[in-house]
């Protein structure tokens, strides 16, 4: 009866008949596997809608009635990983190999887990196992060899990494590729090359020249757009396509929502390309309602390129390339004539079909340009109308937070993967020279980055252990509340605050700053002169940051009369810049006009 009552989908029914016939006969073996069975596909249905402690419950009893259920062992490690339980999830995997030696699916999630979680040893291990085990699926040879750490023990340890990445390719070569579905099997392949002091240009060309060979799907050509962009007189506005999975409460959305709602709708008609992984939020549903059209982009790649071939675009923007595997992988398509990118994620792509860079001439120095693989154009803004968050209404003290009231407080609020080697002097020195400080750091999803750190600091700088306090991560609301009760902010070196630092200017503190040659060190420098301020806090070597955090921290007069300057400069010069999104349309129209012609824009042109 059980088993018909699930036939029918009366799956409370079949439960509770299952149930009964169990505290009846509890050894019935069969009653035992329907109900696993019932409550793994619960699992797999609330794990497909996003209700992932509803799919964990559920498998959860699905073990508990067939323990040895491998399949179900390994959804339930992807769900904790949903949630960020990366040690739970790792268990589950490895008790789904050990029930099923030559289970694949278990090595490759196993592997993945380690990646994330920075144990790339570990993963290597794992990837090689997989590969073994079905040697077609190629994408395990290059997830295991393009790693480079997250948090590395050393600048050793980081050159160690990158030249095995480097020389991987040569060995990468050799295999014969049958790849259909780059975006969900391969592992975002550049992202960590951006957190270091080096020039990537070379190695992100090298590995987009592989990846043009190795996987041909990739390598899609429109043919309609040729047809839209002759007859283009004929049309009144300008078709653009923004295309991110973060087009939603996350750090894109927040950047790019102003300019979305900014733009001029009588001459650009604007459509919004989602993936099916975008997760929903207030942001996301005020970008959607800013757009003319929404798609979500679904299936493979060849799928997903055809859908935004389907709009006859003018122009494709992606404010962002290397942070997920399905923009990179789209990016290597003609799919409009022109083709842009943002620095949502400050790095050249390597991809010779993205034609131009779009940055700003304050935060990029005067040859810059040769550190791109696109065209560099500049805009003289750092941000795009960007709205600041609100001042929280129920302000936090440092008790809130376990935090000490007589201390100088350094906070670095940022994620823990920018924290360089080279930046752990800094922090030493001010741990040293100002007996009072207490240096402020935020956690992340990965427990294991702040063993990590503690770790390289023990062998190298272990007054930062003593120094240095982690506090959890945090709603934005308590995140501007850390932001006013802390003394200074420091930005790391190489690869320093953005939208953190925007959103710290609702409250003022101030951020000491150390720009390098590269863009992506020298966002906050740049916003400190959009503001115009006199005199900012940006250090041209380690011992002027050091002498800065701490005269900040220690003279509270000038620091509240410089909290109060720069609270007043981002009302007036950083937020809501309105002409910052005219500066990107007329960007956009002379990119447009260039490319009917069948022209480029100049390389380093600055918009005016």
């Amino acid at each position: 009866l059980g088993e018909i009552y699930f036939k029918q989908n009366k799956i409370q029914k079949a439960i509770s008949f299952f149930e009964t016939a169990l505290v009846n006969s509890p050894n019935l073996v069969q009653a035992h596997h329907n109900l696993a069975k019932i409550y793994a596909d619960l699992g797999n249905k609330f794990l497909l809608e996003g209700k992932i402690e509803e799919s964990i419950k559920n498998y959860e009893q699905a073990v508990k009635n067939k323990p040895d259920f491998v399949e179900v062992h390994n959804n339930l490690g992807i769900a904790l990983q949903n949630i960020n339980k990366f040690e739970e999830a790792t268990l589950c995997f490895k008790r789904a190999i050990a029930i099923k030696p030559d289970f694949e699916e278990g090595y490759n999630n196993l592997a993945a887990s380690f990646v994330a979680q920075g144990r790339f040893d570990e993963a290597i291990l794992f990837y090689d196992k997989a590969l073994k085990l079905s040697s077609n699926k190629t994408q395990y040879a290059i997830n295991a060899r393009l790693l480079i750490p997250t948090i590395p023990e050393s600048n050793k340890d980081l050159k160690l990494w990158r030249d095995k990445y480097d020389s991987a390719f040569d060995e990468l070569k050799k295999i014969k590729y049958s790849i259909d579905d780059p975006q969900n099997v391969i592992n975002p392949p550049t992202f960590n090359l951006s957190y270091s002091n080096f020039n990537n240009l070379n190695i992100m060309k090298k590995t987009s020249d592989f990846f043009r060979i190795a996987i041909p799907v990739i390598n899609f050509k429109t043919e309609k757009n040729n047809i839209a962009n002759k007859n283009n007189d004929k049309i009144k506005r300008i078709r653009i396509g923004l295309i991110s999975t973060f087009f939603t409460d996350h750090t894109i959305g927040k950047l790019y929502r102003g300019l979305i709602r900014g733009i001029d709708k009588k001459k650009f008609e604007l459509i919004i390309f989602h993936f099916k992984n975008t997760k929903s939020g207030k942001i996301k549903d005020e970008i959607d309602s800013c757009s003319d059209k929404i798609v979500v982009l679904s299936g493979r790649i060849g799928e997903q390129q055809k859908q935004i071939e389907n709009e006859l675009l003018d122009v494709i923007f992606y404010p962002d390339i290397g942070m997920t595997s399905s923009t990179y992988f789209l990016a290597y398509a003609r799919i409009a004539p022109t083709q842009i990118m943002g620095f949502g994620h400050p790095e050249t792509s390597g991809i010779n079909t993205i034609d131009y860079f779009l940055s700003s001439n304050l935060i990029e120095n005067e040859n810059s340009n040769i550190f791109y693989n696109e065209k560099l154009i500049c805009i003289d803004r750092v941000l795009f109308n960007f709205i600041p968050p609100k001042i929280p209404q129920k302000e936090l003290g440092r008790s809130d937070f376990s935090l000490p009231k007589d201390k100088n407080l350094y906070c670095c609020p940022q994620t823990l993967f920018k924290i360089h080697p080279d930046f752990d002097l800094a922090l030493s020195k001010i741990a040293e020279k100002d007996d009072n400080s207490l240096i402020v750091m935020i956690e992340t999803k990965h427990k294991l980055y702040v063993e990590k750190l503690k770790n390289r600091w023990s062998k190298n700088f272990p007054i930062l252990n003593k120094k240095v306090m982690f506090i959890k991560n945090m709603q934005l609301e308590d995140f501007l509340s850390l932001i006013k009760i802390s003394d200074v902010l420091l930005d790391p070196f190489y690869f320093g605050a953005g939208l953190s630092f925007a959103e710290s200017m609702v409250i003022g503190t101030p951020t000491v700053t150390m720009p390098s040659k590269f863009m992506r060190s020298r966002v906050a420098a740049g916003m400190y002169k959009q503001m115009k301020i006199l005199n900012p806090p940006i250090a041209k070597n380690v011992d002027e940051y050091v002498d800065l955090a701490i005269e900040l921290a220690k003279n509270k007069k000038n620091n509240l009369k410089l909290r109060n300057a720069l609270r007043d400069a981002a009302e007036l010069y950083l937020f809501n810049d309105i002409n910052a999104v005219k500066k990107f349309e007329t960007f956009l129209i002379q990119a447009h006009e260039s490319s009917k012609s069948g022209s480029f824009l100049k390389d380093g042109h600055i918009i005016t």
